[in-house]
């Protein structure tokens, strides 16, 4: 009989606490470094457990294509960020068109106000 060891990140739609990766949710320690690990830990279709806290990032979060991040809540889990370029990017692609959104990024808004719409087509899909 043999047996096979097995870690979470062998298994699809598990999650990865990013305390577990070093994050520490007071508001005052930088967490960029363990939301980093726990992306890299995080497999396919799994995603990154943000628990109660406020998480100080300096530098923008990338959100790998395949994974997703889940809060505690919109008043419990709070991403604190402190660079002056995107807070958070989705998928890791750089190549595409980006523009500033001016308005419109408020709780139940039905649309945005983007600063500039170049690159930017009729039925194109538009990822945040």
């Amino acid at each position: 009989m043999s047996l096979t060891k097995v870690s979470y990140s062998m298994i699809k739609g598990a999650f990865f606490n990013v305390l577990d990766y070093g994050a520490v949710g007071d508001g005052v320690a930088t967490n960029d470094t363990a939301f980093a690990a726990a992306f890299t830990a995080c497999a396919n279709g799994g995603y990154v457990l943000v628990t109660p806290g406020v998480y100080r990032l300096n530098n923008t979060l990338t959100i790998p294509s395949n994974k997703a991040i889940r809060g505690s809540g919109p008043t419990s889990a709070v991403l604190r960020s402190y660079t002056s370029n995107y807070p958070i990017q989705f998928g890791g692609d750089t190549t595409r068109h980006t523009s500033t959104v001016s308005s419109g990024y408020s709780r139940g808004s039905q649309s945005l106000v983007v600063s500039s719409a170049s690159g930017i087509l009729a039925n194109q899909l538009i990822r945040f």
